[in-house]
């Protein structure tokens, strides 16, 4: 279920829900995910600030070795920069992420997008499901880490189009005592060229 809009007297908002119910073999599948943003376009201000607070939610299992499965299983290509980062290490399962962006428009071809995101697990017992790294026994860490992410975006021509995407990952409880690597960045460019060209008429006899 989902219900989003992008515009009510400068407010937007988007809100999902989606739940897991059947079996896995001799184990019962309950799990459950929710997406929960709302925000505020302030379009009478200089560079029309839309500022968005918002949370994402995937279950996790507190007591993997039970009989009732409560990991939310994430559906192909939940991976989604838009909704768990733009370094693309988290995905929607066992998870909490509490995020804030701030989206600008300095000028007419210039889109600018500035994240954060404040990523734990949702249950202690429960893997970091993108990579399964998972507690100790006698561990609870759950706190991931946090990203920052910038995103800039111009529009060269109605044709051609450059994006450059910058993210840091600041690691968090779980991973500093549990993997050996911590902090990240990722870079990316990409410019996108729009083009059409007439295809030859066809006919039949």
């Amino acid at each position: 279920m989902r219900f989003y809009g992008n515009d009510l007297h400068g407010f937007n908002w988007d809100f999902t829900y989606a739940r897991e119910c059947g079996d896995i073999g001799d184990k019962k599948v309950r799990a459950y995910g929710y997406v929960a943003k709302i925000g505020y376009w302030f379009k009478n201000i200089p560079m029309s600030p839309n500022l968005i607070f918002g949370r994402v939610f995937a279950s996790g299992d507190n007591n993997p070795a039970d009989s009732i499965v409560k990991t939310y299983t994430p559906p192909f290509g939940s991976t989604d920069g838009e909704h768990y980062g733009r370094m693309d290490i988290m995905s929607w399962a066992n998870l909490i992420d509490n995020q804030i962006s701030l989206a600008l428009e300095p000028q007419a071809k210039l889109r600018l997008k500035l994240t954060c995101h404040d990523f734990s697990l949702a249950e202690a017992n429960d893997a970091w499901n993108y990579y399964k790294y998972i507690n100790p026994p006698g561990k609870s860490f759950t706190h991931l880490g946090n990203e920052f992410d910038l995103q800039c975006r111009y529009n060269v021509s109605k044709t051609l189009s450059l994006q450059l995407i910058y993210g840091y990952f600041h690691a968090g409880s779980f991973i500093v005592h549990n993997i050996d690597d911590n902090d990240a960045h990722r870079f990316f460019l990409q410019g996108t060229y729009k083009f059409h060209f007439p295809l030859p008429n066809s006919s039949s006899s």
